[in-house]
């Protein structure tokens, strides 16, 4: 345990650059004109620590991140252009006199910002405050399959028939009829999940905008949040550029503190290789 404690005040902030560089190859990003050069810089950043606290390496993650974003517009994920603050703002911290300060500022106020946007907009739209959004996401993707099937109580015919009904031609094409297989379980499920994530990214982002004396809460919130929520989300790469956030915005001296977001960053690698989900279906 000594020895771990070293290690995590030893590392400090440095814990927060290295786990977005290891995102980045655990998770690749863009296209072929983009991919090869973000992997290349990220593992010259794991092994190398000059490139690690390098302007020039944050700066062309910055600019392959943000030409990612142009390139898929306008179907560009919201992790995406989050990635792409995440590597301005590092760079932009390699440019004061207290890199690790500035980092966990700007990491602070991007987490309070993109928790708040996403619980506004949520409550702003009334197709998701009636829970037709969790009823369709939970009908339509597959990677939900196992937690709709535990759920809803379907099977998998009962999901097949819905997909087939969701994405049916509706004009000008003769088809199979098909039906909307729903239960009224499933239907549950989506409202707790409307509301359960309303009240999570709220509480995030109240959290990290309220004064730094709540620091212990703020930290707690997002690390329940990342923990729960990626269990079932098969979007990790999101969940770690949120951790990596989180432990960029902790004090040096909170080596604890450190160490749980070290922990939940690993848990989401077990996240990655196991489908809970499928544990519940029998």
């Amino acid at each position: 345990m000594s020895a771990l404690r070293d290690w995590l005040d030893a590392e400090g902030h440095d814990l927060a650059l290295k786990g977005t560089l290891l995102l980045l190859l655990l998770v690749p990003v863009g296209q072929w004109n983009v991919r090869p050069l973000v992997l290349l810089l990220a593992a010259a950043g794991l092994v190398h620590r000059g490139a690690l606290h390098s302007a020039w390496l944050w700066g062309a993650l910055t600019a392959l991140a943000g030409w990612r974003v142009v390139d898929s517009w306008p179907l560009a994920d919201n992790h995406a252009y989050l990635l792409a603050y995440w590597c301005g703002a590092i760079l932009l911290s390699r440019l004061t006199p207290e890199p690790g300060e500035a980092r966990a500022v700007s990491a602070r106020w991007l987490i309070a910002g993109a928790f708040a946007f996403a619980a506004g907009w949520k409550l702003l739209s009334p197709d998701f405050l009636d829970g037709t959004f969790f009823r369709v996401m939970l009908l339509a993707d597959p990677r939900f399959e196992d937690l709709a099937r535990w759920a809803g109580g379907l099977t998998a015919a009962d999901l097949d028939a819905s997909r087939n009904f969701l994405f049916a031609p509706r004009i000008g094409a003769e088809t199979t009829p098909a039906m909307l297989v729903e239960s009224a379980s499933l239907r549950a499920a989506a409202h707790f999940l409307t509301w359960i994530t309303i009240a999570a990214e709220g509480a995030v982002a109240l959290l990290f905008i309220a004064p730094l004396r709540a620091g212990v809460a703020r930290h707690a919130a997002l690390l329940a949040f990342c923990a729960a929520t990626y269990a079932f989300a098969p979007i990790e790469g999101f969940g770690w550029l949120l951790l990596c956030m989180g432990c960029a915005s902790v004090p040096v001296n909170a080596v604890r503190t450190r160490a749980v977001y070290v922990g939940v960053y690993a848990l989401l690698v077990l996240y990655a290789e196991i489908d809970l989900a499928a544990w519940l279906v029998p």
